[in-house]
């Protein structure tokens, strides 16, 4: 095989891997937007834009509070008194960003803990609590 050939298969795979790439783009913006914009839809494909934020300020602000806190309480009296206090205080940040009320979490929590394992402590997060609360999930026999 010549380099010409080559190349040109090589061009050949990559066009295939950028229509690819196209196709799961696509079915990302569907799966989020649930369903194509107006743009979209009458538009040409090589004449939709997706615009994104360069910087990430929204997420950086959305945690600064919470890792502010996990700083500050690092060397409470004990190092080891620290990171547990960081661990709660981190668990205590996620319930605020769900919006999920932080004693009532805790009171789901506690109740759990005893019977949790290695296995099972997955189904104890902030997230497993508003999956169990909303009804998606059943975690009642994974604790």
């Amino acid at each position: 095989m010549s380099e010409l050939e080559a190349a040109k298969q090589r061009i050949a795979e990559l066009e295939e891997k950028l229509e690819q790439t196209q196709r799961q783009l696509d079915l990302l913006v569907r799966q989020v937007f649930g369903k194509k914009s107006e743009q979209s839809r009458h538009a040409e494909p090589d004449q939709l834009k997706l615009e994104l934020e360069i910087d990430n300020n929204l997420v950086e602000n959305a945690i600064r509070p919470c890792s502010l806190g996990k700083k500050n309480w690092l060397f409470i009296g004990d190092v080891r008194a620290g990171q547990r206090t960081a661990t709660l205080y981190s668990l205590l940040g996620s319930c605020l960003r769900r919006k999920i009320n932080p004693r009532a979490y805790l009171t789901w929590l506690f109740d759990r803990l005893p019977q949790a394992t290695n296995l099972t402590v997955h189904t104890l997060t902030p997230a497993a609590y508003a999956a169990a609360q909303s009804g998606d999930v059943d975690l009642q026999g994974a604790a």
